[in-house]
């Protein structure tokens, strides 16, 4: 039985590898260990001797000598087949702070005090920069006014009217109906005669002082008296006029007795007289003082507004950190968002590293893993892994966190490196790399020991 050497490839399937004892395809075939390696050559050699002995009968003086048959040893051994491998993969990423912030205000206005600069350490709460607030302060001592004068009102209403409110209240609704007494029942004959008097003097009057004005007319313009002392004539005159022509309207108005429109005008006006009383016997209705007390309740809320806004108005840091960047200076008029300052979280550091979504699996929150920043190795803590793909990528962010007793070893922006194991699921052999040889078309061979078929 002879044997040869067969070309195969590195990673063969596994239907195709070598059998093993006791399988089905290895009865009636020679155990690999008592297979030998025969030269194809050598076999050629002795049956080509062979023939010519047959042919051609051997002289005394003729010795036929064989050529010299050269056996390269082989080692061979067993390989078993496998259906993966591993292959140990590094990510980068960047170190990062864990909270970084741009602070500014929430109102605009003109800033007149920063109490930090770039480098300092801040603690939480405490004021970094501060707006200028005299408008502020201004527009609440005006509410504040506003609002004791409606708590004033209110106090008035729930006591209710006074004894001398009511007193006057009356007084007014009796002399209001006294007066409409009096228009319904007409002029009286004494009144009447009384306008007449009151007429007949002053046309009386009035002729004597026209007399007075034309004679001082003549004089003045005889130059014997001056134009002063001729206007005081004219003057007295035309104011005696007028009070003639009034009582003379009043005279007729009582002869004509009262219009209907002034009876009514002054009933309504007994009718508004009457309900102001009453409302001030029957009290302060329910409805006034709600009312009253949703203005103090308003009041309150826009002074509570406003002490917001005075709030708002001083910076505070809300975390505990470095300021790593200083926008602006006093006296500038900033806009509500505008950055004033930038604060960092120094004690705390993470880092972000993009890994591909078939390894995220093996970043559980949790778990530690060892990572490389600067040629030095710290241990992480896997905190998260964002559920989205970055778009850029194409990869699955892990988010790490690092100790904070080693955060001032490092700075945020650092490349950090994390080695993960990664199994390949793929079908075939593991072969040391002397068992392979140079193919064609640039791939790899290896020899593999099979039985030969049994010679007819």
């Amino acid at each position: 039985m002879s044997q040869k050497l067969a070309p195969e490839q590195a990673f063969p399937d596994a239907d195709n590898g070598p059998e093993t004892p006791g399988s089905p395809n290895s009865q009636n075939r020679f155990p690999l260990h008592r297979w030998r390696l025969i030269s194809a050559g050598a076999i050629l050699a002795v049956s080509f001797l062979a023939i010519a002995a047959l042919v051609k009968p051997r002289s005394a003086t003729q010795v036929e000598t064989s050529p010299q048959i050269t056996v390269l040893p082989v080692e061979s051994r067993r390989v078993e087949p496998v259906d993966s491998y591993q292959v140990l993969r590094m990510y980068t990423g960047e170190v990062a702070h864990l909270r970084t912030s741009e602070l500014g205000f929430e109102l605009g206005g003109k800033l007149v005090r920063v109490t930090v600069d770039e480098g300092d350490r801040v603690s939480p709460g405490m004021a970094l920069a501060y707006l200028d607030t005299g408008s502020l302060e201004a527009r609440k001592r005006e509410v504040e006014a506003s609002r004791d004068r409606a708590r004033a009102q209110l106090r008035e209403l729930e006591t209710g009217a006074r004894q001398e409110d009511i007193d006057a209240a009356r007084a007014q609704r009796d002399l209001a109906r006294a007066q409409l007494r009096e228009l319904e029942t007409g002029a009286r004959q004494e009144d009447i005669e009384a306008a007449r008097a009151t007429v007949r003097d002053l046309s009386e009057q009035l002729e004597l002082a026209r007399l007075k004005r034309d004679r001082r007319e003549t004089l003045y313009k005889d130059g014997a008296i001056s134009l002063e002392q001729f206007d005081e004539a004219a003057t007295e005159a035309s104011a005696l006029q007028a009070r003639r022509l009034q009582a003379q309207s009043q005279l007729d108005e009582l002869l004509a007795g009262t219009r209907a429109e002034q009876i009514e005008a002054q009933t309504a006006r007994l009718q508004a007289a009457q309900s102001e009383l009453d409302e001030l016997l029957a009290g302060t209705r329910t409805e006034q003082i709600d009312a009253q007390r949703a203005l103090v309740r308003q009041q309150d809320a826009s002074i509570s507004s406003i002490e917001l806004d005075l709030e708002k108005s001083v910076l505070k840091a809300p975390f505990a950190g470095t300021i790593s960047a200083r926008r602006v200076d006093e006296g500038t008029v900033v806009s509500a968002g505008q950055s004033i300052l930038r604060l960092v979280e120094d004690e705390a550091i993470e880092v972000r590293i993009g890994v591909p979504v078939s390894a995220a699996f093996q970043l559980q929150p949790g778990k530690t893993l060892p990572l490389e920043i600067s040629g030095r190795t710290y241990q992480a803590t896997v905190s998260s892994t964002l559920p989205e793909l970055d778009s850029s990528t194409r990869t699955q962010t892990a988010i790490l966190t690092l100790d904070r007793a080693v955060a001032p070893q490092v700075v945020a922006g650092e490349i950090a490196r994390l080695k993960l194991t990664e199994t390949i699921p793929l079908r075939g052999y593991w072969l040391p790399a002397t068992a392979l040889v140079r193919g064609e078309r640039g791939l790899w061979s290896s020899y593999v020991l099979v039985e030969a078929e049994p010679s007819q």
